[in-house]
C-alpha cells in the first residue's frame, strides 16, 4: 500500500509541476479596454514613437500586434490593409516578464532615416518578434492594437484580420 501511495504522491506533483510550468508560460487573452494609448508623434523629420498603457496585469510571452493600416469593413469582413513596403504594416511585441496595470511601454524608430523608411520597431520593454516599424504620416495616421491574428496575408493582398482589436488611436486628425 505505501509503495502505491509513493506513485501516486510522485504522479500528482509531477501533474501539479506540469499544470504551473504551462500556465506560467501561457500569454494573457486581452479584451477591448485592456490596454490604452497614452501618446504618439509622428513629427515629420523625427522618429515614430508612440506609448501604450498596460490596464490589465499581463503574463510573460503575451502577445500584442500593431499596425497602421487601413481598417476596411466590406461583405461583413473586416481586416486592416497594409502594403509590401514599410507604409503602413504591422509588428509584434511579447512581453518578456509578467507585466502589471499601469505598466507603460515605448515603441519608436531610432532615427529620422528609419522614420523616412519605416525602419526596424524598438520597444522600452519585452521585445519585437515580427515584422517591421510602422510609418507614421504626420498628416494624419493611426495605430491600433490587437491580439491574434484570423488570417494574414504577406504576399499579394497585404491585410491582416485580428482575433481581437484592444484599442486604436488617431493622430493629427482633424475632425471639424
Amino acid at each position: 500500500m505505501k509503495k502505491k501511495h509513493k506513485k501516486l504522491s510522485a504522479l500528482l506533483v509531477a501533474i501539479f509541476s506540469l499544470l504551473f510550468i504551462t500556465n506560467s508560460k501561457a500569454q494573457t487573452t486581452l479584451y477591448a479596454g485592456d490596454v490604452a494609448f497614452v501618446g504618439a508623434q509622428c513629427t515629420s523629420g523625427q522618429a515614430d514613437t508612440f506609448v501604450m498603457v498596460l490596464l490589465k496585469d499581463i503574463a510573460a510571452n503575451t502577445e500584442i500586434g500593431f499596425t497602421d493600416g487601413c481598417w476596411q469593413d466590406t461583405a461583413n469582413k473586416f481586416y486592416f490593409t497594409g502594403g509590401n513596403t514599410y507604409v503602413d504594416w504591422l509588428f509584434f511585441w511579447k512581453a518578456s516578464a509578467n507585466m502589471y496595470a499601469g505598466d507603460t511601454i515605448s515603441f519608436y524608430t531610432s532615427t529620422t532615416a528609419d522614420n523616412v523608411q519605416g525602419g526596424p520597431a524598438y520597444t522600452s520593454q519585452g521585445t519585437i518578434t515580427a515584422g517591421c516599424g510602422l510609418n507614421l504620416k504626420n498628416n494624419g495616421d493611426q495605430i491600433f492594437a490587437f491580439q491574434g491574428v484570423d488570417a494574414l496575408d504577406t504576399t499579394t493582398n497585404y491585410f491582416v484580420d485580428p482575433t481581437r482589436v484592444l484599442a486604436g488611436i488617431h493622430l493629427n486628425v482633424n475632425f471639424a
